[in-house]
């Protein structure tokens, strides 16, 4: 199986040390737009709009004052690794509490943005399954269209950048960036090249999180802003690339399915010459169907169809039949039922599903290609 977002990650490593694209040396290097970000700060805490930063260290080093030594070992002459909160401002969003008496179904209310209105893949946050009050705001982190946040829990550390006004949930955190010295949509998709720094630093009882001070402390490599346009041209027709391989690999997929649709009706189908050379057994007597039994093995994701499928975010719940991945599953309930499918990470299985297992020594692979053509 193709694995699109390994790809993109290797592309997305070579983006953040300085590998993607060539240099330009007439550019003005990352230097001067760290002086303007300084310059800029200043000025708001004269004007009262910001507090002064407690560690303004432009140049990352860690806790043994050694510059950082990892996939950012090296990067070129006119970058800069800077720590990243010393180059944005980041306020994490709140939850008003209790959060349903703030809950409304009028049309005038304000979009409330939760972790589960982001997709994968998505770069846009264009809709929400809720709304708050307007008198709610002050409780929570109002932020207008355009702007950038990055998730701090749950599926922690995906950049997105807003398509409408709304209040941001404590799962979120808010990037503003200082004097237009970083390309926001540039941003966006280079943040997603520092998820091996983000998985290293989560931590929580059951559900991994990001601490806004690890956010703050994150070694980040700041390009020139030429080069940042040039990095983002590039990726983005990468990515364009990328879909144009996924769609022709899931048609060829599709064809090698139907060439196997073909030669299993030429042997098994209702008019197959070939059906007296083989015995007959009902689905029943090769493999069997089980519920799982109820444990409580921390928070884990519901596995639902849609989260199966990949189009939805899992909700997490404490206690269900829990399975790992790769356990085949068939639906039993609903208009797909005796669809097959594969839990693509541990979790406790959706009520509307079973847990397919074969007797007798049969290949499950086998069995499953027969259920899906039935």
């Amino acid at each position: 199986m193709m694995d699109i977002d390994k790809i993109k990650q290797k592309i997305l490593d070579l983006a953040i040390r300085g590998k993607l694209v060539p240099q330009d040396p007439n550019d003005e290097p990352a230097s001067v737009l760290v002086e303007k970000i300084k310059a800029e700060k200043e000025k708001m805490v004269k004007e009262g709009k910001i507090k002064p930063s407690k560690d303004e260290s432009y140049i990352y080093k860690d806790s043994d004052n050694c510059y950082y030594e990892n996939q950012l070992k090296t990067i070129p002459d006119n970058w800069m690794l800077c720590r990243f909160g010393s180059i944005v401002s980041i306020k994490r969003g709140a939850s008003p509490r209790p959060i349903k008496s703030h809950l409304t179904n009028s049309e005038d209310g304000v979009n409330w943005i939760k972790i589960g209105d982001a997709l994968p893949g998505d770069i846009y946050i264009n809709s929400t399954a809720q709304k708050i009050k307007k008198e709610s705001i002050d409780k929570s982190v109002f932020l207008k269209k355009g702007a950038l946040i990055l998730s701090n829990s749950m599926s922690f550390g995906r950049p997105y950048i807003l398509n409408i006004d709304g209040c941001i949930h404590d799962g979120w955190l808010a990037i503003e960036i200082y004097d237009n010295s970083i390309n926001k949509e540039f941003l966006q998709y280079i943040l997603q090249g520092y998820m091996w720094y983000f998985k290293s630093k989560a931590s929580g009882s059951g559900v991994d999180n990001l601490n806004i001070d690890k956010v703050k402390d994150m070694p980040f490599a700041l390009p020139p802003i030429k080069e940042q346009k040039r990095i983002l041209n590039k990726l983005r027709k990468i990515d364009e690339f990328l879909k144009k391989i996924d769609v022709a690999y899931d048609e060829i997929q599709n064809y090698a399915e139907a060439i196997k649709h073909k030669i299993l009706n030429l042997y098994f189908g209702e008019n197959s010459s070939y059906k007296s050379y083989y015995p007959n057994y009902h689905i029943k007597d090769l493999c069997q169907l089980g519920k799982g039994k109820s444990e409580q093995k921390g928070v884990y994701p519901y596995l639902e169809a849609k989260v199966i499928r990949g189009i939805k975010q899992p909700k997490y719940i404490k206690s269900g039949c829990f399975i790992e991945k790769g356990t085949k599953v068939i639906l039993v309930d609903g208009e797909n039922s005796g669809e097959v499918m594969i839990a693509p990470f541990d979790g406790y299985l959706g009520s509307t599903f079973r847990i397919l297992t074969t007797k007798n020594n049969i290949s499950s692979e086998y069995l499953m290609s027969i259920i899906k053509k039935r």
